[in-house]
């Protein structure tokens, strides 16, 4: 996704990644089936993961000074966890407030069916401020290798082999494969 990001831009980025969002609702609420799911997952779940590439380092870091980076990054990440927490508490709530206004069950597809066209809403409206970015492109003659890690561990093999990052990676492994157990 990073040799995307740097492709496209971050803005358009942005922009790709949140109208995808939207419109992967906007075809499950109009083609309801199981397949039609799937792929609307799939695709939310590359749309997500374009944006956080966008975003997590090279878009906050392309408008910062370094001394200013500590705080953004920790600011920026109070931020996500907030609205990632209180979002999803709120969207909780949304088929039961539109289950009142349409007089059906909360339960009903109805109420669930607004509460989407209710986040394809919010989704095409975060397109207006994304639209304002200004953004500084890379210099598209600079060449980049699309295996970035192999490109970096041949810099200098000694100090970057995979067997330097053995003593972190070995127990977060571990941990990752346990813990669901």
């Amino acid at each position: 996704m990073g040799y995307l990001v740097d492709k496209i831009g971050r803005k358009r980025a942005f922009f790709f990644s949140h109208l995808s969002f939207a419109l992967s609702i906007v075809c499950i609420l109009l083609f309801p089936s199981i397949p039609v799911f799937l792929t609307m997952g799939m695709v939310q779940g590359l749309a997500q993961s374009l944006s956080v590439v966008a975003q997590g380092g090279p878009f906050l870091m392309e408008n910062s000074e370094e001394t200013e980076r500590t705080y953004l990054f920790s600011i920026s990440s109070g931020i996500g966890t907030t609205a990632s927490s209180v979002g999803q508490w709120f969207g909780g709530f949304l088929p039961g407030i539109f289950a009142g206004m349409l007089l059906v069950s909360a339960m009903d597809t109805k109420a669930y069916s607004a509460a989407l066209w209710f986040v394809v809403l919010f989704a095409l409206l975060a397109l207006v401020p994304i639209s304002f970015i200004k953004e500084n492109r890379r210099d598209p003659s600079a060449k980049r290798s699309v295996f970035a890690p192999v490109t970096f561990f041949k810099r200098a093999p000694k100090k970057n082999s995979p067997g330097s990052f053995y003593p972190a990676w070995l127990p977060q492994s571990a941990l990752a494969w346990l813990c669901p157990l």
